[in-house]
């Protein structure tokens, strides 16, 4: 009878190959890794001048009227401004992570190295879920604010 394995695998150890990829299979992966490298490291540079940008214009938006006018801007623009710097440090975050992303690919596809295939679904697996926890947070903040205002 042929004894299998039932360890478990420890909890931040990511996970483990269980037996190597055929030929064939290991050529559709590496063309669909290949297919993906380019986007995820273009969408990566973008998210990245996006966040960078929104910083930019959201500093200028706080300083315009103190140039211009020689008044300090409101608390609801502080509260603002912060919630943008915060959330473009995020983008900006999220960005690193696909170029990170990207770049592991790249080398997986050079050396053949299972280690940084790992380290490129490790970071894809790190920016969907910071997406997806963004996401839950925006739902739940414009739903807050629909039934805040919806006049009831």
């Amino acid at each position: 009878m042929e004894e299998t394995n039932n360890k478990a695998t420890p909890s931040g150890a990511g996970p483990q190959p269980t037996e190597p990829l055929s030929v064939g299979r290991k050529a559709n992966l590496d063309i669909e890794i290949n297919g993906t490298r380019g986007w995820v490291g273009f969408l990566g540079v973008v998210i990245i001048i996006s966040g960078a940008l929104a910083v930019i214009f959201s500093l200028l938006t706080v300083s315009m009227p103190v140039w211009f006018l020689g008044t300090s801007p409101g608390s609801s623009s502080w509260i603002l401004i912060v919630s943008v710097l915060v959330f473009c440090g995020i983008a900006i975050y999220v960005g690193i992570l696909l170029l990170q992303s990207s770049s592991h690919a790249k080398r997986y596809l050079k050396q053949d190295s299972e280690t940084e295939l790992l380290k490129y679904h490790v970071k894809m697996r790190i920016f969907f879920q910071v997406t997806g926890i963004i996401t839950i947070i925006g739902l739940s903040v414009w739903l807050i604010l629909i039934m805040a205002f919806s006049g009831r």
